[in-house]
């Protein structure tokens, strides 16, 4: 009898994990979707309300449609694969989507359609296949990849075709052990070479950026709460683009003091117009690939329940961006010994 019981309570626990695997998860789906682990959002909308793409909310499709959807698109759109995301994590998302209110329209593209009469490569990068809505109009971070050593159009090729796979070992060339995938994999069918070169010479027309990452963790400490930034170059040696006279900020909430600041190119706190708040300001001549710089300081006060530190921004005079000084956004501090960050979010 004990026997039958086990097998019994066996049989359960599977059709459970079935169902469960068959349902979805509403809650993890949501959690995706608002995350930083993808980007179908800036493409779905906000709410799956449609964009660029095709509206997903309330559309109970069955899974196979919406599996055969994400995995074998019919469109421009890229495929990805059981790699990048699960079938679970399908469930989970289809879940979410279909909790969402249906729409009678689409949303607004997240970049705008460029004006009539731009260059050929804008148009095909925003409205023809998509790529802006992620990357932006300008293509900033594509045109740090540019500036690593390492990119060509050949590179470029096997980034859009392959992407699943060569991410993750450009990556590795240079040092890096951020393994998150947004993209999928174009088909050159649907993208053939000679639309993918236009846009990659319409990307090279706005010049290369230094490759500068950044990265801030917090950590308690006896008189308030210390920060460590390091800011990075993530080029290759001798072939990646060096950032000239940077000066690196980050904003103060009201009534925060600043001690224990790291010294070397200090210059105190100062009131930031880019930030439009006061902000702890340090200047370096040079940030060259792999060879990372630290910035420490400690800050108490501030209204309780108000952040101390806000956003920040690594900015340099040259090389020029688009004939303008470049920068990056310094991200949100981690807890100290978390995992290496990117490039710090906000490239133009």
């Amino acid at each position: 009898m004990s026997r039958v019981v086990v097998v019994l309570l066996f049989v359960a626990a599977l059709f459970h994990a079935d169902t469960t695997f068959a349902q979805g998860n509403a809650d993890a789906g949501k959690a995706m979707w608002n995350g930083q682990q993808m980007w179908c959002r800036n493409c779905h909308g906000e709410k799956g309300e449609g964009a660029f793409g095709p509206d997903l909310a309330a559309r109970k499709l069955s899974f196979d449609q919406f599996k055969h959807a994400v995995r074998q698109p019919w469109g421009v759109m890229p495929a990805f694969t059981p790699e990048w995301i699960s079938d679970q994590d399908l469930q989970n998302l289809m879940a979410f989507l279909d909790t969402q209110p249906a729409v009678t329209e689409p949303g607004k593209l997240r970049v705008a359609e460029p004006p009539a009469g731009s260059p050929l490569g804008l148009q095909l990068l925003v409205t023809g296949y998509g790529c802006a809505q992620c990357h932006g109009a300008n293509m900033g971070g594509t045109r740090q990849d540019m500036g690593s050593g390492i990119s060509d159009f050949e590179w470029f090729k096997r980034q859009v075709y392959t992407h699943t796979t060569e991410m993750p070992a450009y990556r590795k060339v240079l040092g890096e052990d951020n393994s998150i995938l947004r993209m999928g994999n174009f088909s050159a069918a649907r993208l053939p070479e000679a639309t993918l070169r236009e846009m990659w010479n319409y990307t090279v027309s706005l010049g290369p950026r230094a490759y500068i990452t950044s990265r801030m963790t917090s950590k308690p400490a006896a008189n308030g709460t210390e920060y460590t930034l390091v800011v990075d170059n993530g080029g290759l040696p001798g072939k990646g683009l060096v950032a000239e006279d940077a000066t690196i900020t980050i904003s103060l909430a009201p009534g925060v003091t600043v001690a224990n600041p790291s010294q070397q190119g200090y210059q105190g706190v100062k009131a930031d117009a880019g930030l439009k708040a006061d902000a702890v300001v340090w200047r370096t001549a040079k940030i060259a690939p792999h060879e990372p710089q630290t910035f420490t300081f400690t800050v108490s006060g501030g209204a309780a329940g108000t952040a101390p530190v806000g956003r920040g921004e690594v900015r340099w005079a040259k090389p020029l961006s688009e004939a303008k000084p470049d920068f990056i956004a310094i991200g949100a501090p981690a807890p100290a010994g978390a995992g290496r960050g990117g490039r710090g979010g906000g490239a133009q």
